[in-house]
């Protein structure tokens, strides 16, 4: 009979059925992927079909961006050189993109196609005046306060273009809302009208030192107004105690060479620049302290002094208008700051009053030895610094993403069509598999069928084998009942039964009788044994003698082999002693051979008496043993020679 494996067609059907499930999730994930290229090539190719229309909207965008924010620079730096200097060539700002950051570089365009380089190719005029325009611009774009001073920077002009420098410097300085301090050493008459012009008298090394003449009410400030209402200095350099009064706009300082104009620029550094512009030098000669004060809106104070051996050296205050130093409080009533630090340039300074270097770029306290800004700078700082990079950067990346897209898409659409065939043809493929499921569900029908069949037959031919085995019963049986055929009937096996238990009593009778045969046996042997003992009972001797007599008699025969060894090397020394050639051991030698007959004359005696007790001892024995009747009185055995009974007696063998 055939034997079906189901485990192992179950194992099969299992296997495809795994197999199947595979390639339905491969079908459901090429189908995905499917889907997802085909609109992903569909946007590629739309975008490429909007290529021109996008190209076309980056150049005008990067042209509107250079139109609104570079094109504005280069018409305001164009119009404040003509200003001053008429015929000027325009200024340009050519903004690029150099190793991924904005770069700009400021040229003087001579021609459409002729671009030259303001620091490196035209004059120290035309310098320093870009130089000006660039500061107010950094000012204005930086968000920091709008303040500056110009240290002596119209000494490169001719004293014809003074007016016009300081008009150009009034009224950009005005337009963007700049409160500027001018240093000079030009006459007043050539300022204009509309400035406030301060004239310094005296002298540093004098006992009132430098004095500042000008009109502290040429402008009234009102109490929330912007701007620096005064400078005041004390003990500081040339100056005793004198006050700057300010206006919104430009106030010019003019007075002769070293009166200290610039006194007012270190003296600004000095507050908000810090420990980098502060010395001992600052302080006057002869005294202990020098102190700057700068006044403020609603009569706030804001003050610096600087102290010899005092801890700290340097103290930074804000006052109230009534001289209490300004605290400002927690909604709790606690003290948030408190606006008086003594040692380095406390933070709240640059928070408050917005004046600190921008990128590194001092664009408000320039003094008179740095008269050129930013033109020095690399392209890149430039364009940090006027901050045109950010937007330029946003333009470019657009571009230059636009740019990766561009080829991305066309990648994109040459290998998602090569990938599109092989998923084609990879989906139809498994589609296939996918349609022999329902084979697979047949195959499971049919497997169930014969298993269930199988079962079936397994049963019949378990039940098969049980009548089998029936059989084999039936016929054991059979034999056995023809087996019992032969047996005899029930009296008759009684009688049977009785007669094997008389064979039992008769086989334990004859068991007995042996045995009882076996005891007389043994009892006439003892019998005979008995018949030969004497037939009076022996008396039993002392026999202490007797043992006394073997022990000496031990002894003595001990004495008699050594005696008898003596005798033997005795035996062979000569007679005479020997004649000696060499007569220097003569002495010894007969010394020796007298000892040697000494002993054997003592042995040959001593021998003797051996013998006698020899014989004394053996008379005493052959006593002993007669007084036993000549036998033993161990075992009765009669004795012939009472030594040899000593030496070789055993008990039972004659003697």
């Amino acid at each position: 009979m055939t034997v079906i494996d189901f485990d192992r067609y179950r194992q099969g059907i299992a296997d495809v059925r795994r197999m199947i499930a595979n390639a339905e999730g491969q079908l459901q994930g090429e189908t995905a992927r499917r889907d997802k290229l085909m609109r992903e090539v569909g946007e590629a190719k739309g975008r490429r079909d909007l290529k021109p229309k996008i190209d076309k909207f980056l150049e005008d965008t990067q042209a509107d961006f250079h139109s609104r924010i570079v094109g504005k620079y280069e018409q305001l730096l164009t119009t404040f050189v003509n200003e001053v200097m008429q015929g000027q060539a325009p200024i340009g700002l050519d903004l690029t993109i150099k190793r991924g950051q904005p770069a700009l570089d400021i040229v003087s365009r001579v021609t459409a196609d002729i671009a030259k380089d303001i620091y490196r190719h035209k004059g120290g005029a035309l310098t320093n005046l870009i130089s000006l325009g660039l500061r107010m611009i950094v000012i204005t774009r930086s968000k920091r306060r709008r303040f500056m001073i110009l240290d002596e920077a119209d000494c490169w002009a001719q004293t014809e273009k003074i007016p016009a420098f300081y008009k150009v410097v009034r009224e950009g300085a005005n337009k963007l809302g700049i409160q500027s301090i001018a240093i000079s050493h030009f006459p007043t008459s050539m300022f204009g009208d509309d400035v406030n012009i301060v004239r310094l008298s005296g002298h540093p090394e004098s006992p009132t030192g430098t004095n500042v003449n000008n009109n502290p009410r040429r402008h009234h400030w009102s109490d929330d107004e912007e701007g620096f209402r005064y400078i005041r200095l004390i003990n500081f350099q040339g100056y005793v105690n004198e006050t700057l009064h300010l206006t919104p706009g430009t106030t010019v300082i003019s007075g002769d060479n070293d009166l200290g104009k610039s006194s007012f620029v270190r003296a600004m550094r000095a507050v908000f620049y810090g420990d980098r512009e502060i010395d001992d030098g600052l302080i006057r000669d002869g005294e202990r302290m020098c102190a700057v004060e700068i006044g403020l809106k609603n009569g706030r104070v804001l003050r610096w002094d600087r102290q010899i051996r005092r801890n700290p050296v340097n103290l930074w205050t804000l006052k109230e208008a009534d001289g209490s130093v300004v605290t400002v409080h927690n909604d709790d009533g606690s003290v948030a700051s408190r606006y008086e630090t003594g040692g380095d340039l406390p933070d709240w300074v640059e928070r408050e009053f917005g004046i600190s270097p921008v990128h590194g770029l001092d664009a408000h306290l320039t003094i008179q030895k740095e008269p050129v800004f930013l033109l020095t700078e690399s392209p890149q700082v430039r364009a940090l610094v006027l901050s045109v990079g950010q937007e330029a950067s946003y333009i470019s990346g657009m571009i230059s993403k636009h740019k990766e897209q561009v080829a991305a898409d066309s990648t994109t659409i040459r290998e998602g069509e090569k990938e599109m065939i092989r998923i084609l043809e990879r989906v139809e493929k498994l589609e296939k598999a996918v349609e022999k499921s329902e084979m697979l569900a047949k195959a499971e029908g049919v497997f169930a069928t014969l298993k269930l069949r199988a079962a079936v037959i397994e049963d019949a031919g378990k039940r098969l084998a049980d009548i089998e085995r029936v059989a084999r019963q039936l016929d054991i049986l059979r034999r056995k009942a023809q087996i019992l055929e032969f047996v005899p009937e029930l009296e008759d096996v009684r009688g049977l039964e009785v007669d094997m238990r008389e064979t039992d009593r008769l086989a334990a009778l004859h068991r007995d009788i042996v045995d009882v045969d076996r005891r007389i046996e043994r009892q006439r042997r003892t019998v005979e044994v008995l018949e030969r003992l004497p037939a009076a009972i022996p008396t039993v001797k002392s026999s202490d003698r007797l043992i006394e007599i073997g022990r000496s008699l031990a002894g003595t025969k001990a004495d008699v082999e050594r005696l008898i060894q003596v005798r033997d090397v005795l035996a062979r020394v000569p007679e005479k002693q020997p004649i000696l050639r060499d007569m220097s051991s003569a002495g010894e030698a007969a010394r020796n051979i007298s000892s040697a007959q000494a002993a054997m004359t003592t042995g040959g005696r001593k021998l003797s008496e051996i013998d006698g007790r020899m014989a004394t001892t053996k008379a005493e024995i052959d006593a002993v043993v007669a007084s036993f009747g000549d036998s033993c009185p161990v075992c009765g055995t009669h004795i012939e020679d009472g030594s040899k009974f000593m030496a070789v007696h055993t008990h039972g063998v004659a003697a």
